[in-house]
């Protein structure tokens, strides 16, 4: 059985717990006329706007503005802060994190996530310790979704490059930890 070298992290529900109920709460408060949660997440589903935006396809802007169209948002003003405050950290997965990196496991992210969050978890949540994490695969950067396979050759192939080990990093010797089989 081969040795594990390196540990793969998603962001969402595993480094940090997404808290979806509060987002379609908030946008429904946020909404005018008001329109259920349900109801939001919903026409969200359906419209894909979240999915392009985390794929790159629509930049900050464009996804507001789809957001306005879709759910009658007016007011911005405090749309980016609840955005980013349904992601708080999974405390118990990080204490992983940091029982990996003493026992000098290479850790590194692949995650389906857009530019906004990605900034935020690098600048306020992650208090810089995300730069331990390498590389850092997003999705809207590499303008692919997981589960595409292409995104994790990338990821292998960006951590050879990146760690330039004696020996490369083979896939066996890889282990993803995500919130989805």
């Amino acid at each position: 059985m081969p040795k594990i070298r390196m540990v793969w992290w998603d962001y969402g529900r595993v480094l940090f717990d997404y808290l979806g109920d509060e987002l379609m709460e908030g946008l429904s408060r946020m909404s005018s006329p008001p329109i259920s949660p349900t109801e939001i997440y919903r026409r969200l589903q359906e419209n894909g706007v979240v999915k392009e935006y985390d794929l790159g396809a629509i930049g900050t802007d464009e996804f507001l503005r789809e957001l306005r169209k879709l759910i009658g948002v007016r007011d911005f003003s405090g749309f980016i802060r609840l955005w980013n405050r349904t992601l708080q950290p999974n405390r118990l997965v990080w204490q992983a994190v940091n029982l990996l990196r003493m026992n000098s496991f290479l850790q590194g992210v692949i995650s389906n996530i857009n530019e906004t969050q990605a900034e935020y978890i690098e600048k306020v949540l992650a208090c810089g310790s995300i730069i331990e994490f390498r590389p850092r695969i997003y999705s809207y950067r590499e303008r692919v979704l997981k589960p595409d396979p292409l995104i994790y050759r990338l990821a292998l192939h960006r951590a050879n490059e990146e760690y330039r080990l004696s020996e490369e990093i083979l896939p066996e010797e890889c282990v993803f930890v995500d919130d989805r089989i």
